[in-house]
């Protein structure tokens, strides 16, 4: 449901460019929101918002698309620096510094929905998938955290125990306690 005034296009029509043309819209379904390595962006819109968007912006994309955040919360310990998060329904963590968009973590297979990373992938997907469509594909030799990879792209995350399904990705800062 797009077209020339619509609303939901008016909501990002003064938003900042974005750093990269990864965090642009894509031809997927018009519902979908997209992360990328360095933001994310609504497929209906014709620009993201990358890392350093401002909350209230950010915010605003994602209650109209997901529904309001679930839950909120501060971790004043990591090593990064205080980092406020909210939790959107779908699985989608998005986390912020100094009222800025700084990272995103998306896990919970069952209920992600439209969200989509790097513009096709989901939590459904498996580690063959990653490995011949996420450019730079790489596990992290002995991370901590279990089976952990990365990309090229800015895009990391965890296998499952078997080290085949998806579990998790995330995008930017994160606090993740080695």
């Amino acid at each position: 449901m797009s077209g020339c005034g619509d609303q939901r296009d008016e909501r990002l029509h003064n938003q900042p460019e974005p750093k990269s043309e990864r965090v642009q819209a894509v031809d997927i379904e018009q519902e979908t929101l997209v992360l990328s390595g360095d933001g994310l962006a609504a497929a209906w819109s014709t620009s993201g918002l990358p890392f350093g968007s401002a909350r209230i912006e950010v915010d605003a994309l994602l209650r109209s698309m997901l529904g309001s955040s679930l839950s909120n919360s501060t971790n004043s310990e990591c090593g990064a620096g205080p980092i406020a998060s909210a939790t959107y329904p779908g699985g989608l963590t998005v986390n912020y510094q100094e009222d800025r968009l700084v990272g995103w973590f998306l896990a919970d297979a069952e209920q992600a929905g439209l969200l989509r990373v790097a513009s096709k992938f989901g939590t459904e997907n498996t580690v063959s998938d990653l490995t011949s469509g996420l450019d730079g594909f790489e596990m992290v030799g002995g991370s901590t955290l279990g089976n952990e990879f990365t990309s090229d792209m800015g895009i990391g995350g965890f296998l499952d125990e078997n080290g085949v399904g998806i579990d998790a990705f995330y995008a930017g800062t994160n606090c993740f306690f080695r």
